[in-house]
């Protein structure tokens, strides 16, 4: 409870608290075996400042590399690009949604679904919770997604017609 509460205070992202107080029995359970320590409660706060330090930085970097996932940025994302995002209605615009789609379905089958909750305006937390996995599992899967996009957004911009990885 204590380290939950040190988390909800100091983390950049408040839905990681319990990933992080997870990953501080982890590092406790993986470093203390024949440990002896003389102040546990002042280790186990020390190696809580040493997570929240690491997951304080992912987190930032994270919000610098990734890109919104609402429709109106996707599109601000795609005409950034030189892309034009508008209702297909030529048989090429046809054909390019066609490839999203199969480019959307070669995806691993988490990253599909946690993309398809994030539509839908899940939280990752809630997202998690439906999937089973944890909220640093659910981003890793939408940014596996985003990545899958990214390149066929790439492919199109250099005229590549050659099917995906």
């Amino acid at each position: 409870m204590e380290l939950q509460r040190f988390f909800a205070k100091h983390a950049c992202d408040p839905n990681a608290v319990d990933d992080l107080v997870q990953v501080v029995y982890v590092r406790l359970l993986k470093y203390t075996k024949d440990a002896r320590i003389r102040d546990s409660h002042a280790y186990i706060f020390q190696v809580a400042r040493n997570v929240l330090k690491d997951a304080n930085r992912r987190t930032k970097v994270d919000r610098e590399r990734v890109i919104s996932c609402d429709p109106l940025t996707l599109e601000q994302f795609a005409a950034d690009q030189g892309l034009d995002c508008r209702v297909a209605d030529s048989s090429a615009e046809v054909s390019e949604r066609s490839e999203l789609i199969r480019v959307f379905k070669r995806l691993p089958r988490t990253a599909q679904e946690a993309w398809l909750h994030q539509r839908e305006g899940l939280s990752y937390r809630q997202i998690a919770a439906q999937m089973h996995v944890s909220e640093h599992a659910v981003k890793k899967y939408i940014s596996t997604a985003l990545q899958g996009i990214r390149e066929y957004f790439k492919r199109q911009r250099s005229g590549s017609t050659g099917s995906p990885k």
